[in-house]
């Protein structure tokens, strides 16, 4: 009659080895630090300021608009402005989740937009400007020239693992005639991979999401 009660006591102690054990695996798990992604960012989920802005300056305009074509706030509000001189005048919004807007950031920063070099870039295009006049013997001219403005404002940045955290960043990406010049410089990386900044950007303003305001 003794042996019932051994097998019980077995059972029981087996199934205590297997509920502690995978409690000991879970708090173990719990402890493990999460695998951080880059480039790595943190920003503010609220209205309060844009994290990105975008926008197009056009030198020809007596009066340009001040507003930026489009602001995009940490809570994923999308804003668009169109300026009175185009077709779609007006105010428009649209919303982005939050993995849509940390895609977009993570996007933006492999595209070199934060950790860009304007005066190391504006070198290595004066050397490729010279080698294709001495090659065609021709000069390039824009009339109506502008200016690709993108505004990034981050609390917290780092590009990679190894690499310096940077606090309250404020980045603000300008170059004049970056669609010409990516078509004009396709060697040019730093260039190429911008104009693709602002093709993400213009998908934006194009997206059939977009509802007017006023």
């Amino acid at each position: 009659m003794k042996y019932p009660n051994i097998f019980c006591r077995l059972l029981l102690a087996s199934v205590f080895l297997l509920l502690h054990g995978a409690s000991a695996i879970a708090a173990e798990e719990r402890g493990k630090p999460t695998q951080r992604t880059y480039p790595a960012f943190q920003y503010s989920e609220t209205a309060a300021e844009p994290v990105i802005e975008y926008n197009l300056v056009h030198h020809m305009l007596a009066e340009p608009d001040p507003e930026p074509l489009l602001r995009i706030y940490g809570n994923g509000r999308v804003h668009v402005h169109y300026p009175a001189y185009m077709t779609r005048a007006g105010n428009y919004e649209l919303q982005l989740s939050q993995p849509e807007l940390r895609t977009l950031l993570r996007a933006l920063a492999t595209d070199g937009i934060i950790d860009f070099d304007p005066a190391a870039t504006r070198y290595q295009r004066q050397q490729f400007d010279a080698q294709q006049r001495a090659a065609t013997g021709t000069l390039f001219y824009i009339s109506d020239s502008s200016d690709t403005v993108i505004g990034i404002r981050l609390n917290e940045y780092q590009k990679g693992p190894g690499t310096a955290r940077v606090l309250n960043l404020k980045k603000r990406f300008i170059w004049p005639d970056l669609k010409q010049d990516a078509r004009r410089f396709p060697r040019l990386r730093e260039i190429t991979n911008a104009n693709k900044a602002t093709q993400r950007l213009d998908t934006l303003l194009q997206s059939a999401d977009l509802v007017k305001i006023r």
